[in-house]
């Protein structure tokens, strides 16, 4: 008995061995089918779409020729001006978009659309023909015994304008001799000195005229600042 059992044994084990010796080759084969199966599927997938877009390029350039050789002339050269037109259009719109942001940014003054200026560069009008008038000239032009402020102030900038009115500059050349004072002890010229450069700097750029101008409302910062100022 127990002799059969044992054969019984190994007999199962051998025909397990063997199943399994034809059915994993079986198997594999089948993942590599599959593989391949897929693998080709892709690739034909690819191959679609590059045909796909490839024809659609050239149906659109088709499309584009067929247009451009449709049109006279005349058409032609209209079409091209309507584009160049745009590419202005948009290269002006971008200029003065960039303006409008420089000036708003950079400018020590403000002009309303109906013509005024903030009420501090009408101020810096008022003390400029005040304490500087004599001898720059009215509105900054200048005269034989200082220079044309209109013009300085482009090359000055802020800095170099706060460091003449404040230590003053002696030019020497063989045609005139020019000594501008400190005004740094001076008030009525240093608690306004931004004013001033304000009001000089719509000159030079031509925002505001020789004449008076016509001035917004007086902010309570500049009633404070005055008071402070003075006091």
């Amino acid at each position: 008995m127990e002799f059969f059992n044992t054969l019984h044994s190994r007999t199962h084990g051998l025909l397990l061995f063997v199943s399994c010796a034809i059915l994993f080759p079986t198997i594999a084969s089948c993942d590599d089918n599959i593989s391949q199966n897929a693998e080709e599927v892709i690739a034909e997938t690819e191959e679609d779409m590059t045909a796909l877009t490839e024809d659609s390029m050239n149906t659109t350039q088709e499309v584009v020729e067929e247009t451009a050789e449709s049109l006279s002339p005349t058409e032609q050269t209209q079409a091209e001006q309507v584009i160049a037109e745009a590419d202005t259009s948009q290269a002006q719109e971008t200029t003065a978009a960039d303006t409008a942001a420089a000036t708003s940014e950079d400018k020590p003054y403000t002009v309303s659309a109906d013509g005024k200026v903030d009420w501090y560069t009408f101020n810096g009008y008022r003390r400029y023909h005040a304490e500087c008038h004599t001898c720059h000239g009215p509105a900054g032009l200048g005269s034989s015994f200082a220079p044309n402020l209109t013009e300085s102030v482009k090359t000055l900038g802020y800095e170099g304008y706060l460091e003449v009115v404040v230590n003053g500059r002696q030019v020497v050349s063989t045609v005139a001799q020019q000594n501008m004072p400190s005004f740094a002890t001076n008030m009525n010229v240093m608690c306004y000195v931004d004013d001033i450069y304000a009001y000089l700097v719509a000159r030079a750029d031509g925002v505001v005229g020789r004449e008076r101008p016509e001035k917004e409302a007086k902010p309570e910062a500049a009633k404070e600042r005055d008071n402070s100022c003075a006091g």
